[in-house]
Order: structure tokens, then sequence, then C-alpha cells
């Protein structure tokens, strides 16, 4: 029941490193005997990495292993699938890293299990105690059937991760492309012959080349532009430029303003009304 909960937990993560990061805390809360664990991987076929660990103990474990190149984890995955050890002290295997580990750490007892494929070498499992000869025949069915799930499930997240990676990849590289065709009016085979001769002479990433290409900024709407090679309106012909002017058939409704100190202009006398002659003055 227990082995079918941590399966379970384990097909629910599709990240590497969430994948890991959950197989170390299994292994310490499945297994009894084991106080700390950690996973190591490999890359590019030979270099090995630690990206998981439960604690310092099993952190330093791996540390040490990468810094001596000897140790359990290295020999499960090149030589042996499965590496016990009851007593570090005692053990003559490595004879540099059990003594060091031992008295840093109180560690004594170790058990590495080969993550593996039918196909590939994914990686090596570490579980640590420090009591001596800890893990029962028991524990170690269990740590390798825990192995088993571990294997499956993160060669699935990592195929995942390449499968986005590479999506990615190509969307980057199919917007640079078009970005060259526009630019220099070429088709889409030329664009890419001519990314990948860059990315080939230069010895760059072919995204890497593709990222460089940025597009240009969108363009922007300006307001209307004035006309150039023309000066000012001039006014028109006999008015100052400062006096107003006044629209065609309005001069008729605008009064004229008088000087300071000058005679009112004097009223015309009104026609004769219909009632009859105007009064005679004295």
């Amino acid at each position: 029941m227990r082995m079918a909960d941590a399966a379970r937990e384990l097909e629910d993560q599709h990240d590497p490193a969430a994948t890991v990061k959950n197989a170390v805390e299994l292994l310490v809360r499945h297994v009894e005997a084991c106080s700390s664990a950690s996973i190591s991987l490999v890359y590019s076929k030979r270099r090995v990495e630690t990206p998981a660990a439960s604690d310092d103990l099993a952190a330093l474990g791996d540390q040490l292993q990468e810094q001596l190149s000897e140790g359990p984890a290295l020999s499960t995955l090149w030589e042996h699938e499965t590496v016990y050890i009851p007593n570090l002290i005692e053990d003559a295997r490595w004879p540099r890293w059990g003594p060091h580990l031992a008295e840093a750490t109180g560690a004594r007892t170790v058990l590495t299990l080969r993550l593996f494929t039918l196909s590939e070498v994914i990686g090596a499992l570490s579980m640590y105690s420090t009591e001596v000869d800890a893990f029962t025949a028991e524990d170690q069915a269990e740590g390798l059937a825990l192995a088993a799930h571990i294997a499956i499930a993160v060669l699935a997240a990592q195929k995942v991760e390449r499968y986005e990676t590479a999506l990615d990849s190509r969307a980057i590289i199919g917007q640079a492309c078009g970005l060259l065709m526009e630019r220099y009016d070429i088709d889409a085979t030329r664009a890419f012959a001519l990314l990948t001769r860059v990315s080939s002479t230069e010895n760059v990433k072919l995204r890497s080349i593709a990222a460089e290409l940025h597009p240009p900024p969108p363009l922007t709407h300006p307001g209307p532009t004035p006309r150039r090679g023309r000066g000012p309106t001039p006014p028109p012909t006999g008015r100052s430029s400062g006096e107003p002017v006044t629209a065609p058939g309005s001069a008729s409704r605008c009064r004229t303003a008088r000087a300071p100190g000058s005679s009112p202009r004097p009223r015309r006398p009104s026609r004769p009304s219909a009632a009859g002659p105007l009064p005679r003055t004295a």
C-alpha cells in the first residue's frame, strides 16, 4: 500500500527538479532505516550532479564523491546496480571517502541503488543511516521498488521538459526567420540557412543566435506633421501684421472708434414724416 501511494505521488510531478525532490522525501518517509537520502543524475553520459538531497549529511556524501572521484554512488552508476556498506569505518573500498564522511557526519550505513530503464542509466539514489548495518533485506527490497518508480518518473519529467524546450526553441527560431525574410526579402529556406551559417561560424547554438534578433519596436502614430519648406502665412495685402482682418461684408457692422477729445459727428436730420411739415424754429 505504501509503495502504491509513493508511485502515485511521483506520477503527479511533471518537472524533473520537483520529481527528484519529492523522491528523496519519499525515501526518508517510506524506508524505515533511512534517515538521509540523495539522488544523483547523469548528464551528457558522464557528468554527474546531485539535484536533490534530504539534508546536509546526504549532500556532503555526494559532494565528497565528486571531489574525490570515488564512492558507492559512482560505483553504482558504472559498475554495480546495488552497493551496500554495513559499516563505513570498516569498509576499505573507498579509503578516502568513507572515513571522511563517517568522521564529518556520523554516517555508518550506506545503500545505493541504480536508477535505470531498459535503454539508459539515469542516475543513482543513496540512502544513509547513522546506525551500523541499519538496512534490512526488507528495506533493500523496498528501496529497489522505489528506485524503479523514481527512474520512470524522472525520465518522464525529463522528456516533458525537453519537449517544452524544443517547442520554445522552435518558436524563437521561427520568429527570427520571419524577421530575416522581411528585412532581406528572402524566403524561409534562405532565412534558416542564414541562421545556420551564423551559428556554425560563431560556434553558438542556433537558438541563441535566433534570440539575439529582437523584433523592431512597435510603430507609433504621431500627430500631424507640419509642412516643411513654407513659412508662416503672410497677412493680407495693404494691412499691417498687427491689424485685425475683417471678414468681407462685415465692415457695415463695425463702429469706427473716436479719438479722445474729438467732437461728435453731427446727426443727419430725420426725414419728414407723413403727419405733416416740421415746425419752424425761432
